[in-house]
C-alpha cells in the first residue's frame, strides 16, 4: 500500500508526503529439524538403530516467515529564481520481520528451538534513524537544455 499527497503552492514551490506499507506473509525459512547439540544430533541413534549410517543435518523448508515496511518520505522543492532551485527530503522507515529476516531465503539456517526464543525484531537492513538529504541545482545562463 502507497499513499501520497501531493502539495504545489504556486509554480516555485512544491511538496510531497507519501507513506509506504509493505506486508510480506508465508515468506520462506530453513528449520534444522536435527540440531546439533553438544556435538551429537537428536536422531543419530535412531538412524543407526536403522542400520543407516546418517549424521548430517535435516532441513525443512517452511512457509513461516512474515515481514513489515513501514515508511514516509517528505519532500521540498523550491525554486529560488530562474537558474537555482533547491531540495530536501526527510525518510524515516522501520523493517521488522517474524522468525528471520525480510525476502530472504535458505539464509538464516535457525533451529526450532532458536526460532521460538527470537519470534520477532529488527530487520538487518533496517535503519530506523531518519535520514535528510539537501542539494541544489544549478542552471547556468546560456546553456542549452538539449545535448548536442
Amino acid at each position: 500500500m502507497e499513499r501520497r499527497l501531493y502539495l504545489c503552492v504556486d509554480r516555485r514551490f512544491s511538496g510531497e508526503v507519501e507513506y509506504i506499507h509493505e506486508l510480506g506473509l508465508h515468506e520462506s525459512k530453513t528449520i534444522v529439524i536435527n540440531p546439533l547439540i553438544n556435538g551429537v544430533r537428536n536422531t543419530t541413534a535412531a538412524f543407526a538403530a536403522a542400520g543407516f549410517n546418517f549424521s548430517g543435518s535435516i532441513r525443512d523448508y517452511q512457509s513461516i516467515g512474515r515481514s513489515r515496511y513501514d515508511g514516509m518520505n517528505l519532500s521540498y522543492r523550491k525554486r529560488m529564481n530562474k537558474y537555482f532551485s533547491v531540495n530536501a527530503t526527510y525518510v524515516l522507515s522501520r523493517g521488522l520481520s517474524y522468525n528471520g529476516n525480510a525476502a530472504a531465503f535458505a539464509t538464516d539456517r535457525r533451529t526450532c528451538s532458536t526460532i521460538r526464543a527470537s519470534r520477532s525484531g529488527s530487520t538487518p537492513s533496517d535503519e530506523r534513524h531518519p535520514r535528510f538529504t539537501f542539494n541544489g541545482l544549478v542552471n547556468l545562463p546560456g546553456a542549452s537544455s538539449s545535448l548536442r
